[in-house]
């Protein structure tokens, strides 16, 4: 039973996910126990991962009804909640989580994460801060403040941040995606490229990384509200056209929607992708009529 849980937790989570070998693991083990926490657990975070936070919500429910005070359930439900754009509810998971072990990082963390969604960035800062201070061994409590303090100008506590992280975590693949964000942000596409590249095939949940990178391929660029360089400039637009690279924008699009076909930037992916389609379609054409005119020509 132990070893279909591991595989099935191995299978979800690995650089080379099997997503359809985790189902096939975990559903071995309920069947052996039904009414196990660990595997009821590794269900719901399977299905956190691709992004079916409903029925997400229905594993750790079957979890809650066996410890409604694990606190892995608490953030589990709140992950899917979150998942599903429900933030007040989400928060108030965080906040139970929280409220029975004030002195945990993770739950302060965690709860920190609900306020940012709610837009509540002082007390998001505040909890973030308080994480760090419970224990300051985590790049991720450090990133979670870099994700608030980058959008806004000239305010360079985000670096103090990110430094930190990187200090702690070399080798966080969320490291390296934060410092190309940062780079990007400073009209450092190259580098911010390098960055992005590194962090992108650490497994299934770095969707992220890999959205980030296919509009950069694709000449999008990506939108720093209110910053100095941001997609949203057309002038800006000018410096992604060195790394425009249509079909590995593809590959990428379509890799998002494959691991998670609910990702947030779904539905702009699929536009993306229909218009690549078209561009692909008309470029063979142009390239046949190209070669009928040079026989015509013989």
């Amino acid at each position: 039973f132990e070893h279909w849980v591991g595989l099935g937790r191995s299978a979800t989570h690995a650089k080379k996910y099997d997503f359809k070998l985790a189902e096939e693991a975990l559903t071995i083990a309920l069947k052996l126990n039904p009414k196990d926490l660990q595997a009821l657990l590794a269900m719901g975070e399977f299905q956190l991962v691709r992004g079916e936070f409903a029925k997400a919500i229905e594993w750790f429910e079957k979890a809650k009804a066996l410890n409604r005070n694990d606190l892995r359930v608490l953030w589990g439900l709140g992950d899917a909640y979150t998942g599903l754009r429900e933030f007040a509810k989400a928060l108030e998971l965080y906040n139970d989580a929280f409220s029975m072990n004030r002195e945990m990082a993770e739950a302060a963390y965690k709860y920190a994460l609900g306020l940012k969604n709610m837009n509540l960035l002082d007390s998001s800062i505040q909890f973030h801060e308080l994480a760090i201070a419970l224990d300051n061994t985590r790049a991720k409590y450090h990133l979670g403040l870099v994700a608030i303090y980058l959008p806004r100008i000239m305010d360079f506590s985000s670096k103090k941040h990110l430094d930190a992280a990187l200090s702690i975590e070399p080798e966080n693949p969320w490291c390296h995606f934060y410092y190309g964000v940062y780079l990007e942000m400073r009209r450092r596409i190259d580098e911010a490229i390098e960055k992005y590249q590194s962090a992108a095939y650490f497994g299934p949940q770095m969707l992220d990384v890999k959205y980030q990178l296919a509009n950069i391929y694709a000449g999008l660029g990506n939108s720093f509200p209110g910053n100095n360089f941001t997609n949203e400039n057309p002038a800006d637009l000018v410096e992604y056209m060195p790394y425009k690279d249509s079909k590995r924008a593809f590959s990428l699009y379509k890799e998002i929607v494959a691991i998670n076909p609910k990702y947030s930037q779904a539905a702009k992916i699929h536009a993306q992708l229909a218009w690549l389609e078209e561009l692909f379609d008309t470029e063979k054409r142009l390239g046949l009529e190209t070669d009928n005119d040079k026989n015509l020509r013989k």
